[in-house]
């Protein structure tokens, strides 16, 4: 039996944790730092004579400080919960965490509940012991302290990077990153620039469209950073963007972290922005730019994304003819917003309060139908249910033969081949008696019919009285989809909708 760093036995079941911290060397790769600290601790190990299997060995190569975001450390604590070592090794006792207190809490109190002790090179805690509990509560005290302190820096760093003119944050459309005096900003990337030139020209001295805008660069053969095509929204985008003026906008966002783990966006009022001079090159001038925005000003376009929905059909509507989803859009000198395809020129647009009308006219004409089918419960007497028994028999039958061929088979009787063709014979025919029972049993009851109709007869109700995101949802509670297709000489009323509900009655 070996001896500890205290000099006491050595202890079994130990595991191994494994995490960089900002302690260490910043330019070393993580997985680097985690080997060297692999092998430390692994001599250590043996010098104490403590036997470390690599099954025990709890790598962490994901960075964050919040526990969620560490998956190896979540997965220790599960097993040390599950009281599966009496110890777990580390470089230091800050790298199982300094993050939040409550955080802390929860890795500490997991280890003193199991009864699982911390080991370093330096020294074992126990936190059954009062000393080694307080020892520990102060150093991790400590060590949240210090990660204060980091953070702090780093923002203020971040925010004289920004004042003094640095971009760091991804490089925009028409960018690409670089260092100017050791500071980070921006380049011109000439390919994409002169794409970026047109959208403005486009926009400003042509009067075209965001959509036209899209369309026209996607047939040029340009391709945004993070998808295939160019769409309203990221043209739009582009042309509200400072930086393409050398301008620096920061702080339009706050993100927050939801108790899930989740971080959220929220856009703050224009007053908080922080706007500085960059150090980068613009690509159009100023005089350009501010037109662009004149003119935004002026134009109808859709509110950006306020957290509610707008459209009451949102996410339900797709276009018949290419496949895409229809989007809402205010168009100029119309009181109406209308229901249009993305892809230009695809299908001719309709309003959108006459495509609503529609689907509530469809959805009343199927409760009509509903009601018309519905009848007195059947009897078990009736030819249907004496059909579905048959069936039921046949499907049992079929089943014993799928068991009796795998016997044949183990006993060697059929061939391998044999058995392949038997086995899709009987389960074609499976799949065959399935479809006729689904198809007696739903002619057969009477309950799904009822159901769907009590579902639309509410939705038809409710409907007058909710908002658009409540409508939305109301209808998303029936409908699976719908499809939209109209023709260009048809008239402003006239297009085909198609319904696809969602299989209640299954």
């Amino acid at each position: 039996m070996g001896k500890n760093q205290k000099g006491g036995s050595c202890i079994a079941n130990i595991a191994i944790y494994l995490r960089k911290s900002r302690a260490d060397d910043a330019d070393e790769p993580v997985e680097e730092t985690l080997e060297r600290h692999r092998k430390t601790l692994l001599e250590f190990a043996e010098k104490n004579a403590l036997a470390i299997s690599e099954q025990n060995i709890y790598k962490e190569v994901v960075s964050g400080d919040a526990l969620y975001a560490r998956p190896e450390m979540l997965r220790l604590l599960k097993d040390v919960e599950a009281e599966k070592f009496n110890a777990v090794l580390c470089m230091d006792i800050d790298r199982l965490g300094r993050g939040s207190m409550a955080e802390q809490g929860i890795i500490l109190e997991t280890f003193k509940t199991s009864g699982t002790k911390i080991m370093t090179p330096v020294k074992t805690v126990d936190l059954d012991n009062d000393a080694d509990e307080d020892y520990t509560e102060f150093k991790t005290f400590l060590s949240r302290q210090e990660l204060k302190m980091i953070k702090r820096r780093l923002k203020a760093g971040t925010q004289r990077t920004i004042k003094d003119g640095g971009y760091i944050a991804n490089a925009p459309y028409g960018y690409e990153k670089t260092y100017r005096n050791k500071k980070p900003t921006l380049k011109i990337k000439e390919d994409e620039a002169k794409i970026v030139r047109l959208m403005f020209r486009m926009y400003v001295e042509e009067g075209a469209g965001c959509q036209m805008i899209a369309e026209t660069v996607n047939a040029m053969g340009a391709r945004p950073r993070r998808s295939d095509r160019f769409g309203r929204s990221s043209v739009m985008k582009i042309l509200k963007n400072n930086v393409y003026i050398g301008k620096i906008v920061w702080n339009q966002k706050t993100h927050l972290r939801k108790g899930s783990g989740k971080t959220i966006a929220v856009s703050n009022p224009k007053e908080k922005w922080i706007i500085t001079d960059g150090i980068h090159p613009s690509i159009v001038d100023e005089e350009l730019f501010e037109k662009a925005q004149e003119i935004f000003e002026r134009r109808h376009h859709p509110p950006s994304y306020t957290g509610r929905v707008e459209n009451p059909l949102a996410g339900l509507i797709y276009c018949k003819n290419c496949g895409g989803l229809m989007q809402r859009q205010v168009m100029n000198r119309s009181p109406e917003p209308y229901l249009l395809c993305q892809k230009k020129g695809c299908v001719v647009s309709s309003q959108l309060p006459m495509v609503e009308q529609a689907i509530l006219r469809e959805l009343a004409r199927q409760l009509r139908e509903l009601r018309a089918k519905q009848r007195p419960e059947q009897q078990t007497d009736h030819p249907y249910a004496q059909t579905l028994d048959s069936i039921d028999s046949e499907i049992r039958a079929a089943k014993k033969q799928l068991d009796a061929i795998c016997e044949l088979l183990e006993r060697g009787t059929y061939t391998p081949e044999l058995f392949l063709r038997r086995e899709a014979s009987i389960k074609e025919r499976l799949a065959q008696l399935d479809s006729s029972r689904r198809e007696f049993a739903a002619k057969l009851s009477v309950k799904p019919a009822a159901a769907m109709s009590e579902r639309i007869e509410e939705a038809l109700r409710l409907y007058p009285t909710l908002d658009a995101q409540s409508r939305n949802r109301l209808l998303k509670s029936i409908l699976e989809r719908a499809t939209y297709y109209k023709e260009k000489d048809w008239k402003p009323a006239q297009f085909q909708l198609e319904l696809f509900f969602k299989p209640l009655y299954l």
